[in-house]
């Protein structure tokens, strides 16, 4: 892959930005829906966690992975391969 700069990264700011703000309006439109179905704020506590349940794994196995494929591409720096010498700041 080119290194094309900070492009990049501008584009995966502006992506990552659109994708959280359609993940709250479907929060928001769900939550509604619930609410206006049940009128009940158990039903919507519930929708809540069944939304959120899912992430939770995920985030440490993203981590793992994303580790494991540093690794595996022997990315220059990697705190697996680093020593404290060069991970320590210099004045």
């Amino acid at each position: 892959m080119a290194n094309r700069g900070r492009g990049d990264i501008r584009l995966l700011a502006a992506a990552s930005a659109i994708s959280g703000t359609g993940d709250c309006a479907a929060t928001i439109a769900l939550s509604l829906a619930v609410y206006a179905k049940t009128a009940s704020a158990v039903w919507l506590s519930v929708s809540f966690l069944l939304t959120r349940i899912p992430s939770a794994p995920a985030a440490p196995l993203s981590g793992v992975a994303a580790a494991l494929a540093a690794s595996l591409r022997g990315t220059p720096g990697h705190p697996a391969e680093s020593g404290p010498e060069q991970l320590a700041v210099e004045p």
